[in-house]
């Protein structure tokens, strides 16, 4: 389910804010059961009530995305934020200084940034509520499309998908241990959001199959350990391509055509 539909929203979801009640964990459907959670971002600007949004709203309480809070919270400005030798413009934009990427430069990852508002509101108010024990939903990009991302910013296809690979990788393991720490006993379901998967077969794509299939797999594995870690992508995109990197769930949209981008 989409939750990013630009219908405005804001003024439903702030009186919900102070009539939020959570449900107990029993009223809320287990992963794979056919629960709603989100997907994609929420036109919010107060990071309080998308999350009261968020919790209130889907089966799965989902992290929300808040662009229109800062356009530091888009898909791939979050990523870059902490990143050696790339910048982030006041609306977004990206600008890279080949000269100052290096492989062994640390990533940080600044949850204090107004990158991460919208998951600081979430987690707040999940104490306050006490989410702990009921499953949560995020997403981050993922590495093919931040890689691209970079190439198509001026880094050459190698050192844009290694700093890719390597970005994503310290991310979640960095959001999903703040999750665990104010949520232990919740079982998280992680998505890399791959939006670029959809080019992966055309003959111009920086990297092939087995290389994003890597970088994916490389990407879940580091958190496994939290729950439940998949792909989504937006677009029709190869299917046995994202399943040959272990997802245990990938979301698709669901069309006829779907039987075609699985190739059977």
């Amino acid at each position: 389910m989409d939750a990013g539909a630009n219908d405005g929203g804001d003024g439903m979801s702030e009186s919900k804010s102070d009539a939020l009640t959570p449900r107990p964990s029993s009223d809320r459907p287990a992963i794979g059961n056919g629960a709603a959670v989100g997907v994609g971002s929420l036109p919010h600007r107060d990071a309080a009530a998308a999350a009261a949004f968020s919790i209130g709203e889907f089966d799965i309480a989902t992290v929300p995305s808040l662009p229109r809070l800062s356009p530091a919270e888009a898909m791939v400005a979050q990523a870059v934020v902490g990143l050696p030798g790339v910048s982030l413009g006041q609306y977004g934009s990206i600008a890279v200084d080949p000269a100052h990427v290096a492989d062994a430069a640390p990533i940080t990852t600044d949850l204090d940034h107004d990158s991460f508002a919208g998951l600081r509101g979430f987690l707040d108010l999940a104490t306050k509520v006490n989410l702990d024990g009921d499953p949560v939903k995020w997403q981050f990009v993922g590495p093919v499309t931040l890689g691209v991302t970079l190439q198509r910013a001026g880094l050459r296809p190698d050192a844009a998908f290694a700093l890719a690979g390597r970005a994503v990788r310290a991310h979640l393991l960095d959001v999903a241990g703040a999750i665990t720490e104010v949520l232990p006993r919740s079982h998280q379901l992680v998505l890399l959001d791959e939006p670029l998967l959809g080019s992966l077969m055309t003959p111009e794509f920086p990297i092939p199959p087995d290389e994003a299939i890597d970088l994916m797999s490389s990407a879940m594995a580091v958190v496994s350990s939290v729950g439940t870690v998949g792909i989504h992508c937006c677009r029709p995109a190869d299917v046995a391509t994202m399943l040959a990197s272990g997802p245990g769930v990938i979301s698709v949209p669901a069309s006829a055509e779907l039987v075609e981008w699985a190739g059977y």
